[in-house]
């Protein structure tokens, strides 16, 4: 049951605000910038702190074959974002990620198969395991083409 209070106390309680004593009403608005400000340094903090896509090395090449550069893994899911352009003549694009071990590249994931048409194709491995060296190997079925590659992780 809610209660009703009086017309002049709901006023009383409004002009005490209005007229508070000139050092309460300086004192108010610094404490509310310095609340602002943490809570802008808290916001900007948790926004770096936020997953996102990062890449890892990014480049392009002509040819019928393109191995990236060796890297060292930074998250559990890796991404490779691959580009090429056939021409209309049908060529097909195979991506891979490769281990190294040991100063060898072995233990290839499950490849993947597309048409090169223009557009980037995603090929994402979820469970990668973390501080290990991976690279991209990238294979095209027909002639050569230009290529191009973004090595990505999450986290």
């Amino acid at each position: 049951m809610m209660r009703k209070f009086p017309q002049a106390v709901i006023t009383g309680a409004i002009v005490a605000g209005l007229f508070a004593p000139a050092a309460a009403q300086a004192a108010t608005p610094a404490s509310t910038a310095t609340s602002a400000v943490e809570v802008t340094s808290a916001v900007q903090a948790a926004e770096a702190s936020a997953a996102r896509w990062f890449t890892l090395w990014s480049g392009s090449k002509k040819g019928k074959y393109m191995y990236t550069p060796s890297q060292k893994n930074k998250a559990r899911v890796l991404q490779a974002v691959v580009q090429c352009w056939s021409g209309g003549d049908g060529t097909r694009a195979t991506v891979a990620f490769e281990r190294r071990r040991y100063g060898a590249f072995y233990g290839a994931s499950k490849p993947r198969t597309f048409a090169c048409d223009g557009g980037k194709k995603y090929y994402r491995v979820n469970q990668a395991g973390v501080g290990l060296r991976y690279r991209t190997a990238i294979f095209l079925k027909g002639k050569s083409h230009t290529m191009r590659v973004w090595m990505q992780n999450y986290g």
